[in-house]
């Protein structure tokens, strides 16, 4: 029974030595059987700083064993339930370990996530009330300072909008709660327009350099949602490019997806902050972005996007060499979809 248990379970003598331990407990613990039997069990825990086994006998509650590394999270769970005599004479001490890590990621995400909102909405109401307070106390009459006043809380009060918006879309993307109308496109003239639509409106000397294959391919995409991840990425390597920089856009062909490619010479991204840049929040820059508007959440919600259309998003960068953020898609061959021409 305890060889085919999930659970690892350990159990001791009276004197809280180790006599029996099953093979999910040494996969977890990840240790070997002659590196147990007979040691105490508050050493082969790594509790012996913090408890004896004394206390052990008494503990009502769990007792989480961190592992983890600077890399690697890894926490087990372990409870214990005492083995005695109706006289009230302690045997021994059963041990029962569960592998958490998933859960304690997920629950200081949580944390991370709530603090990150209410953060995020803290600082654009501090600045509302201070400049209301300020136009209360009598500077609506300034015919210099009100209009300055009153932009600033117009331009704070949409930025809380875009961030609602935003984790509200989140939300339903978590929740599957969301609509995709999808469509069959040809995807270099769809690509196209969203670059045409950029380079009309930019206001910075930044070069748009295309590399678009000439062969037509067709995407099944909800085309509102797409042109959103694009339009984030975009707008991001736009941020951040230098005067006179270039932004280049592209796409190959993979197997049956296509792969989407958008670099800019900007500042990059230092390495290892480079797998949390879709993370929801997190700004490599957080002070830049902020001042411009941004709300930390556009490229996890991309990568969300993404991701229900079949497809990945990821990022390659040096640090002050740009960066480059690829996505795949599958896409159909285009005498697949004569049908539809």
């Amino acid at each position: 029974v305890l060889k085919n248990m999930t659970d690892g379970v350990i159990a001791t003598d009276r004197k809280g030595r180790i006599i029996l331990i099953n093979d999910p407990a040494l996969q977890l613990l990840q240790l070997e059987r002659n590196e147990t039997l007979n040691r105490p069990i508050i050493s082969v825990l790594g509790l012996d700083q913090d408890y004896d086994f004394e206390d052990l006998i008494h503990m009502k509650d769990s007792v989480n064993l961190n592992f983890s590394t600077h890399d690697t999270p890894y926490v087990l769970r372990a409870n214990f339930s005492v083995i005695q005599k109706e006289s009230g004479f302690v045997n021994g001490l059963i041990t029962v370990l569960h592998d958490i890590t998933e859960q304690e990621k997920i629950e200081m995400e949580r944390r991370e996530f709530v603090a990150n909102v209410s953060h995020e909405l803290r600082t654009p109401l501090t600045t509302m009330r201070s400049y209301l307070d300020a136009l209360a106390d009598g500077a609506w009459k300034d015919e210099n300072i009100a209009p300055t006043f009153l932009n600033v809380t117009q331009t704070e009060t949409e930025r809380m909008i875009r961030l609602v918006n935003d984790l509200l879309q989140l939300s339903k993307m978590d929740s599957q709660d969301h609509q995709f109308n999808k469509e069959v496109v040809e995807f270099n003239r769809f690509f196209e327009r969203i670059i045409d639509r950029f380079e009309m409106s930019k206001s910075q000397n930044v070069e748009f350099i295309r590399l678009l294959p000439e062969q037509t391919y067709f995407v099944e995409i909800d085309t509102d949602k797409l042109t959103q991840v694009i339009d984030n990425i975009i707008s991001n390597a736009m941020k951040y490019s230098p005067d006179g920089g270039y932004i280049r856009f592209g796409f190959t062909v993979q197997d049956t997806f296509l792969k989407v490619m958008i670099s800019d010479d900007g500042m990059g991204i230092p390495k290892e902050n480079l797998t949390r840049i879709f993370d929801r929040f997190y700004r490599v820059d957080r002070a830049r972005a902020r001042s411009m508007g941004g709300t930390g959440l556009g490229l996890a919600i991309a990568k969300e996007m993404i991701q229900a259309h079949g497809g990945q998003i990821w990022a390659e960068s040096e640090e002050g060499q740009g960066t480059t953020i690829f996505f795949t898609l599958p896409y159909e061959l285009e005498d697949e979809v004569g049908e539809w021409d």
